[in-house]
């Protein structure tokens, strides 16, 4: 079943931001939404790892991302 209430998180959010998302939520992986609410990039628990406190998502964010659409 697929769900419709996604936690998303903006690509100007701080890693600490997305941790805490994260964790909160209970999910390993955030869409990062454009200024029009469509995805941009994903954020995964293995680039939070990866990167100091204070990196911004949009510098650690995976880019080549495919999206479907409901029919």
């Amino acid at each position: 079943m697929m769900t419709t209430e996604v936690v998303t998180v903006g690509p100007d959010e701080t890693i600490e931001d997305a941790i805490l998302l994260m964790e909160n939520s209970g999910v390993s992986l955030l869409p990062v939404r454009n200024e029009f609410g469509g995805v941009q990039g994903v954020l995964t628990e293995h680039e939070l790892a990866e990167h100091p406190r204070g990196v911004l998502v949009k510098d650690v964010m995976s880019r080549d991302v495919l999206t479907c659409w409901n029919d």
